[in-house]
């Protein structure tokens, strides 16, 4: 039988195979990704807290990241492939798919919680 859990601090992994992973979300999480060749396919769901802008970019280069707002309000900072910026609001409730390979950064509007489905394998960063 399977056990309910909170997204918040713990992520699961969406399998290519159908199936999913269920672990240790948060902190821990992104600091042991890298040495995790496992979690590198699929895609992973979780949740984070949003209280402040995101110290950086980041690019999913192998698939589009669905990002869901279950509350507070938040920008949503999209770099296009000419190099215009263009920023989405959203709203408690709202969801945005942002396509594969574009830079993006979230914009903390009103504290709140967002969800994402996103593919974690070449993700990449850079400062804002």
């Amino acid at each position: 039988m399977a056990d309910a859990f909170d997204l918040m601090s713990t992520y699961a992994q969406l399998r290519d195979d159908g199936t999913a992973l269920v672990m240790e979300g948060g902190d821990a999480f992104w600091s042991t990704l890298a040495s995790r060749p496992e979690l590198h396919g699929g895609r992973l769901l979780g949740a984070t807290a949003q209280t402040k802008d995101w110290p950086q970019w980041e690019m999913h280069p192998n698939g589009d990241e669905i990002l869901i707002l279950m509350s507070g309000a938040f920008g949503l900072q999209i770099e296009r492939a000419d190099g215009t910026v263009e920023t989405i609001e959203m709203r408690a409730g709202t969801t945005c798919v942002v396509p594969k390979g574009l830079w993006h950064r979230g914009l903390a509007r009103e504290p709140g919680k967002l969800v994402f489905i996103t593919p974690g394998a070449g993700t990449q960063h850079r400062a804002a």
